[in-house]
């Protein structure tokens, strides 16, 4: 995992955990998908990745979809 990864990972949880405190009732991460040598198990593996991150941050997982060269996320709030 390249440093850049690791601080894009840091920030999605960040903002998990600010959303989850401010009240917010729902989060959405959204990601690129468009790349060099990007694969369906290397989305596969950041989605799962992203997932399990902001789960434990409070945000069940309600869906994930692809946009054209995007994945989104849709989290709602578990209290």
């Amino acid at each position: 995992m390249g440093l850049i990864h690791a601080w894009r990972m840091q920030k999605l949880v960040s903002d998990a955990r600010m959303a989850f405190d401010r009240g917010d009732t729902d989060f959405a991460a959204v990601f690129d998908i468009d790349g060099p040598g990007v694969t369906m198990k290397k989305i596969r593996k950041e989605i799962d990745l992203s997932v399990r991150a902001v789960e434990a941050a409070g945000w069940p997982c309600i869906g994930v979809r692809s946009f054209l060269a995007e994945i989104q996320i849709g989290f709602i709030r578990g209290d």
